[in-house]
């Protein structure tokens, strides 16, 4: 019940409670998200003048003894939303031009764990490469 009340007083309406039989629809959600992202982005714009302003501040003119220092500022870093499979799209047009991809930054960016070891890993087989390279618009193949 909350939930729902809270939604309504965020966002005007709640996905769910707003549309026929109770269904949300998919562009319902994607205005849903845009306002949260907008809304979290606010918060964390808010945080970072509270903080510098009430936290920062006063422990700067205790340090100092004077109320002229250059404060510094606070702020929270968004994260980052990856789509790992255009990323991996990305490493094999950069490998095809010949760049050289650290290892370490691959596994880093599309959350893999390296291997320890002596553990088993995935080898690609013949078919697997002929599928990741078909229809790839980069390497010329037509489908």
């Amino acid at each position: 019940m909350c939930n729902r009340e809270t939604g309504i007083l965020w966002l005007g309406s709640n996905v769910t409670g707003e549309t026929a039989g109770g269904l949300g629809t998919s562009g319902l959600a994607t205005v849903k998200d845009e306002v949260k992202d907008d809304l979290r982005d606010e918060d964390i714009e808010t945080e970072g003048e509270t903080v510098r302003r009430q936290i920062i501040a006063p422990m700067c003119l205790y340090e100092f003894w004077r109320d002229d220092v250059p404060l510094p500022y606070f702020r929270r870093k968004k994260p980052e939303t990856v789509d790992r499979q255009q990323e991996a799209n990305l490493f094999l047009t950069a490998q095809k031009v010949g760049m050289r991809i650290a290892t370490s930054f691959a596994h880093t960016r599309l959350a893999i764990p390296e291997p320890d070891d002596g553990e088993d890993v995935l080898e690609p087989t013949d078919a697997f490469i002929a599928g990741v390279t078909e229809g790839n618009p980069s390497d010329g193949a037509t489908g």
